[in-house]
């Protein structure tokens, strides 16, 4: 028998849900469909991502992505026009125990125009999609429940997107044309000292549009060492 638990995160910021943002909508096809490998240790196993193009009662757009692994299952919603994934659900499936979380973000806090904003960390590599890869700079990510920091407390951490390069890429017998981004981090005071156990994260995104992800690499997870490697297997529209 699976047991569920269940949590539920609601954030209600001053400012419009609409808020600026440094990111563009890569303007991803509907019904897009993405398999990938995902390698922990010697185990793999492998996911399936779609993406739907939704309309609100006001003319508005969202996409749907769904990412659906033997591990988990992910549902964001995010929208087109800014990027905020203003709504996600998670089911984690650990043993005997399924554990759903879900938040919404019915107000969405201003953001600079060199600033992310992300709820949950697993929804980055999907509103990643709209970096200014023809104008790379760094992103620093913000969180709606975070206070801002100003510099006066003595541990904490940070989290910024960075441009690596453009690269040739092989996975299994294909070879694309990618660019590398980095999550990059900052700890200090106490936190400093496990800096070194957090593995090394990267992105890899097709050169082309719609800028799909190709690979990524590192940690499985905030608070989790373990790395994983997620590999493109097949991309396709409709189906």
């Amino acid at each position: 028998m699976k047991y569920t638990a269940f949590t539920c995160l609601l954030f209600l910021i001053t400012s419009s849900v609409f808020s600026q943002s440094p990111l563009a909508d890569p303007f991803i096809p509907d019904n897009e469909r993405i398999s990938y490998s995902i390698t922990t240790g010697k185990e793999t196993t492998h996911a399936l991502q779609t993406v739907s193009r939704e309309a609100t009662e006001d003319g508005r757009f969202w996409y749907k992505v769904v990412l659906s692994s033997p591990e988990q299952d992910i549902e964001v919603d995010i929208l087109t026009e800014t990027l905020i994934p203003y709504r996600s659900r998670k089911v984690q499936k650990t043993g005997r125990t399924e554990y759903t979380t879900w938040s919404e973000i019915q107000v969405a806090p201003a953001v600079k125009d060199d600033e992310i904003l992300l709820v949950d960390f697993n929804d980055l590599s999907h509103i990643l999609r709209g970096y200014p890869f023809s104008e790379p700079r760094t992103l620093n990510l913000v969180f709606p429940y975070n206070p801002e920091n100003n510099g006066d407390k003595k541990d904490s951490i940070s989290f910024r997107v960075k441009y690596i390069k453009e690269e040739n890429l092989e996975i299994g017998n294909q070879s694309y044309m990618a660019h590398k981004l980095q999550l990059a981090f900052k700890m200090t005071g106490g936190l400093a000292l496990f800096s070194g156990m957090v593995p090394k994260t990267f992105f890899w995104y097709s050169v082309e549009n719609p800028h799909y992800l190709l690979k990524y690499e590192g940690s499985s997870g905030m608070g989790n060492s373990e790395k994983i490697i997620m590999e493109i297997e097949s991309y396709e529209i409709g189906g």
